[in-house]
């Protein structure tokens, strides 16, 4: 019995110690972040300046949950969104209209939204092409740096 004791102890601090490399390692680690770019329609330049909130679709509720919310910078990117702990559906929604309203556009959108399976993703990076009265959501292969 007493030969026994040593090696449930050292069986113990064994799976101990592999679960707390498992709650120690965080998930960011392992995927990369969602990219947003947006570009005019018109001429291809980036829109900077722009406001858009991530959401995520809470499956048992059916209710969105806020993520987060972010302006695009000056190349018309967001770069910094960790959507690992995200999961399903996600939702972004583009404030279009003070956008064009700040340019003296008329536009037909107040706002975007589109809804996107997160794991039918092939890359993180999603380029969006927005003009005044229309607008395409692309999936972008490789991230250009």
């Amino acid at each position: 019995m007493k030969n026994i004791l040593p090696l449930y102890i050292l069986l113990l601090l064994t799976t101990l110690s592999f679960a707390q490399n498992k709650v120690v390692v965080p998930v960011s680690q392992n995927e990369s972040p969602l990219i947003i770019t947006v570009k005019s329609m018109e001429d291809r330049s980036p829109i900077h300046g722009l406001r858009i909130r991530l959401s995520n679709l809470n499956a048992i509720e059916n209710k969105w949950q806020f993520v987060d919310e972010q302006i695009t910078d000056k190349v018309g990117k967001i770069s910094k969104w960790d959507a690992n702990n995200i999961n399903g559906i996600i939702e972004l929604k583009i404030y279009t209209a003070d956008y064009f309203r700040q340019r003296n556009i008329e536009s037909i959108f107040p706002y975007l939204i589109f809804r996107i399976y997160k794991e039918k993703l092939k890359s993180k990076h999603l380029t969006l092409h927005i003009s005044p009265n229309s607008c395409k959501i692309q999936e972008d292969q490789e991230v250009k740096k």
